[in-house]
């Protein structure tokens, strides 16, 4: 009997470290996937970021490096790799996979969370396309009409 409950033992801590191994490992595929969804894009320092496409803005600099910091750690991609036009449900999505858990969905869920309560905001995250949409729903001074982006569709 009690050779049986120590394979059992055994058998269940394999299956344990088995599934373990396959997240670690299946966590850094996905990254590396998502890597790859992006192409081969070029990095963009935040200075640079900021004045190809915020300096003329009303945003403040501090707040739009902050978000845009915290949005590639909840994204699990490097900052410098975020550009504005970035859709979350194009460039952004979740790698597909069979196997890992992924978990960015719910890590932009708690972001947005933690962000409306530091900024005393609410973000509908249904109504938010892009980075450049996400960062200006928490830049935007409140009281003011957004600023359409350069190039914005007038009657979007």
């Amino acid at each position: 009997m009690l050779t049986i409950r120590a394979i059992a033992m055994v058998a269940a801590l394999l299956a344990f470290g088995a599934f373990l191994y396959s997240q670690v490992a299946g966590t850094r595929e996905l990254r590396r996937k998502r890597l790859l969804q992006l192409g081969d894009r070029s990095p963009i320092e935040f200075d640079e970021f900021w004045s190809r496409f915020y300096f003329s803005s009303r945003l403040q600099r501090d707040r739009v490096e902050y978000i845009r910091k915290q949005l590639a750690s909840a994204l699990e991609i490097p900052a410098a790799l975020l550009h504005p036009d970035d859709r979350f449900a194009v460039e952004l999505r979740p790698p597909k996979n069979r196997w890992v858990v992924e978990d960015s969905a719910f890590s932009l869920l708690v972001l947005t969370r933690t962000l409306e309560k530091k900024y005393d905001r609410h973000v509908d995250l249904r109504s938010v396309k892009s980075v450049d949409e996400y960062i200006r729903a928490f830049c935007e001074p409140l009281g003011v009409a957004p600023e359409r982006p350069a190039g914005a569709d007038p009657l979007a």
